[in-house]
């Protein structure tokens, strides 16, 4: 893993290492992360990712938690306790997905590194914008607490294509840290430029 991983990101632009670096060791919420830092998170994801042999799943992976370390006006650091009564503090930023995708969308060198190897610029800034609202759906389809409700969901699920929904669910089941990744090997075939 940790070969393909320096692999992937020894072609990163500076403006990407600049903030996977920054955020290596943010503290991540335990009861979600037993991996405990945002730099073993990513490099998780990333893993998972490359098992699927899907170039955009991987710049997903790459991508969707870049700025989540960064402190914004809406987040900073949380204190929480988990069932067994420890109480850690971990940073929060809510709208990290957004703010990802806004720092693509402000860095060409980023972007141009997504499309060198194939991937589809749309697919990855969707799913990396809308990676945390998709977990919300998911909850509301399950009838869990904190789920999008009926009318929320249909409208959510009507603004995307039916190859963004497929990323979604996918990359949800890669970003999922409490379970087993099984990757599904019937999506696109990763582009021959980089094999892993």
């Amino acid at each position: 893993m940790e070969n393909n991983i320096n692999d992937f990101l020894n072609h990163a632009p500076d403006k990407y290492l600049y903030l996977y670096n920054r955020n290596f060791y943010s503290p991540e919420r335990l009861d979600y992360h037993p991996e405990g830092t945002l730099g073993a998170h990513i490099n998780i994801t990333l893993d998972r990712a490359m098992q699927s042999r899907d170039i955009n799943l991987v710049f997903i992976a790459a991508l969707h938690d870049i700025c989540k370390g960064i402190m914004n006006e809406r987040g900073g650091k949380r204190e929480i306790s988990i069932n067994d009564g420890r109480t850690f503090i971990y940073h929060s930023n809510p709208e990290h997905g957004y703010h990802a995708y806004k720092y693509i969308m402000k860095h060409k060198e980023i972007q141009d590194w997504i499309t060198s190897y194939g991937a589809n610029l749309r697919y990855v800034t969707t799913v990396v914008k809308l990676h945390m609202k998709h977990k919300s759906y998911m909850a509301g389809l399950k009838k869990q607490k904190n789920g999008m409700g009926a009318a929320k969901r249909e409208e959510y699920r009507s603004k995307l294509t039916r190859y963004e929904l497929l990323y979604l669910n996918e990359f949800a089941k890669i970003d999922n840290m409490t379970k087993e990744y099984v990757p599904n090997k019937n999506l696109f075939p990763l582009n021959e430029k980089f094999a892993f």
